[in-house]
């Protein structure tokens, strides 16, 4: 986030995945930017507008997910999730939101 009284500038938020499990030595990183001082990652889930299929999936779980599958051409038997940045006043709303 940005410092405190900073008013203007985007929240980054980074989503990171093994590739390789398990032996967990290969990294995906994907960074997206948000609104001021946001706790929500917006971008994990989305639901996109297609011409031709409709309503797809989309969002950065998403990607890595696909890029996962390529990468071992299997899907993850687990997913484990770390979050940090959250205030303990906001941790069930965004608990409700990404997982």
């Amino acid at each position: 986030h940005p410092q405190a009284g900073e008013d203007s500038s985007p929240s980054i938020a980074a989503v990171v995945a093994s590739m390789d499990w398990p032996e967990i030595t290969k990294y995906r990183a994907l960074v997206s930017a948000q609104a001021h001082r946001e706790e929500i990652i917006q971008d994990l889930y989305k639901l996109v507008q297609d011409p031709q299929r409709g309503l797809v999936h989309s969002g950065l779980i998403r990607e890595h997910l696909i890029a996962f599958r390529r990468a071992t051409n299997q899907i993850p038997a687990r997913i484990i999730f770390f979050r940090d940045g959250v205030s303990e006043g906001q941790f069930s709303q965004v608990l409700l939101h990404e997982v």
